[in-house]
């Protein structure tokens, strides 16, 4: 009897570390193999099958992690180092470590109230969306939110939402479904529906695609950042908004940022929370809009990032908008400024479809409202979409704008403070974070 007991007791043992087992789900798990992965980016004139690249990297050492497109690139963990320098093969443009990237604030989620009828937040009102929507409300844009997913019931946002991809746990690819809120919230900002509940967002009929790259733990890597960027390039989309950056430059994330501007998209990113302290990436990149916060009275945010990068201010600081089970919270950081200009952009792109991304970029600099901050902080300006609409002549109707070709061999430009990479240059682990609390 007691060694049927002592059988039992290890079986049940057994059981509970197999649950355990079944509990580190695969994105611990991918996690905890960030620190000995790679990024390593091929040459645009390799001619290296997708085959013989991972036959390269099994022969330095390594394990392939995910393949990126965008960059013509791989991810691998090399668990004993990497036995062979990859930067000296003539096949090979870059290697850059991968690094962690956290979520801040969204752990600990605190619904606010719910708002009786519809609210117009007052940073919607701040960038004049109101006085544009008798004429557009961004309809036949797509906006790529790179974010932690979205409340895909949400009523206030499930109309508008036009699919996904999770970049996290890639076995269920389909399911983009928000598990911390952040990503419903930014949502939210940008086009929450124009009815009779809730919030509504600066371009409610705009169309909400989700690149998932944060899961449950509010921890990412900078190579599911650039698949992010990745999707929102092949997925058709118009805007990147991204609220989340780091403090470092990664050249492999500057490369995806470099491929997609490119390819026709405007790429919208945080400032950072960081007060006093430089503008993070990707915002600091001169081929994205890098956004700082504004409060209600016009001033900077206790919070919020400032430098030369900066393009334009939004409003950041407690920002009411939808949250998870078809709820509403109010947050702030830069993460909360960043989907009002894209959602401003997309309200531009609607009413006038035959600009480019650069003269976009241009209109909304040239259209944005002095509010008496230093350039370092607001960059040129509140960001006006009435202002802008208005400033150049209507135009014919015309069917939506959407990128259905692009380029991965394109020259790269050289950026504002000389980022650009060598070709064969190894960079050291970098951290990335969201800016909202």
């Amino acid at each position: 009897m007691r060694k049927t007991l002592v059988m039992f007791a290890a079986l049940l043992a057994l059981g509970i570390l197999a649950r355990n087992l079944s509990a580190a789900s695969t994105e611990e798990i991918a996690l905890s193999r960030v620190p000995k992965q790679k990024i390593i980016v091929f040459g645009d004139k390799s001619n290296l099958s997708w085959i013989a690249k991972e036959a390269l990297i099994r022969q330095a050492g390594g394990e392939f992690v995910r393949q990126l497109d965008l960059i013509n690139g791989v991810v691998a963990y090399f668990p004993r180092g990497v036995k062979i320098k990859l930067e000296s093969m003539p096949s090979v443009a870059l290697v850059a470590d991968d690094g962690y990237a956290f979520m801040i604030g969204a752990s600990d989620p605190k619904p606010g109230p719910q708002p009786k009828g519809q609210e117009i937040p007052y940073g919607i009102e701040r960038v004049n969306a109101p006085q544009t929507w008798a004429k557009t409300q961004g309809k036949g844009i797509r906006v790529c939110i790179v974010d932690s997913g979205v409340n895909v019931t949400h009523p206030d946002l499930a109309a508008n939402i036009v699919g996904g991809v999770n970049h996290v746990d890639t076995a269920n690819a389909a399911n983009f479904n928000d598990e911390l809120g952040h990503g419903t919230h930014v949502n939210g900002t940008i086009a929450a529906l124009n009815n009779e509940i809730g919030v509504v967002g600066v371009a409610p009929a705009a169309s909400l695609y989700q690149s998932k790259v944060f899961g449950a733990s509010g921890s990412t890597a900078w190579s599911t950042v650039i698949a992010g960027i990745g999707a929102c390039v092949t997925s058709g989309s118009n805007i990147v908004s991204m609220s989340l950056g780091g403090r470092e430059n990664n050249p492999a994330l500057h490369l995806a940022v470099q491929k997609a501007y490119q390819a026709g998209l405007v790429i919208v990113a945080a400032a950072g929370n960081d007060y006093g302290k430089p503008v993070s990436f990707p915002g600091a990149y001169p081929e994205a809009i890098g956004v700082t916060a504004s409060n209600s009275d016009n001033a900077l945010a206790r919070f919020s990032s400032k430098g030369p990068e900066v393009d334009v201010i939004a409003p950041g600081e407690n920002v009411l908008s939808t949250y998870l089970n078809g709820g509403y919270t109010t947050l702030s950081g830069t993460s909360m400024a960043t989907p009002h200009v894209s959602g401003v952009i997309a309200l531009i792109w609607s009413a006038h479809r035959a600009l480019t991304n650069v003269e976009l970029k241009n209109l909304l600099e040239q259209t944005a409202k002095n509010i008496g901050l230093p350039p370092e902080a607001q960059g040129k300006g509140l960001v006006d979409a009435a202002a802008a609409i208005m400033k150049i002549s209507p135009e014919p109707a015309s069917k939506p704008l959407a990128i259905t070709e692009y380029s991965f061999g394109s020259k790269i430009k050289k950026s504002r403070r000389n980022w650009q990479s060598a070709p064969t240059q190894a960079i050291g682990v970098n951290l990335i974070k969201t800016f909202g609390n």
